[in-house]
């Protein structure tokens, strides 16, 4: 397969619930030197509690600070 290359933020990404936001994080301060990535919507459906609501929320958030570590370990995969 070729390679090809990638078009996004290097990694680390974190979530910032204080502030819903996705964000770049270089160093162990997320707020110092850290660029905005994405805006996590709040998740609501008929029938969730807003504890289930942050959970979800949550997860999804977490879900996408994790992109730039998943990419590398399916790159990884695809070289063995």
């Amino acid at each position: 397969m070729s390679e090809t290359k990638s078009a996004h933020t290097p990694g680390p990404w974190r979530y910032d619930a204080d502030c819903g936001l996705v964000r770049e994080s270089p160093g162990d301060d997320i707020n110092i030197g850290s660029a905005e990535l994405a805006e996590v919507m709040w998740v609501e459906r008929s029938g969730m509690t807003d504890a289930d609501s942050e959970r979800e929320t949550n997860a999804n958030a977490n879900l996408m600070a994790a992109a730039p570590e998943m990419l590398e370990a399916l790159k990884r995969a695809q070289s063995n």
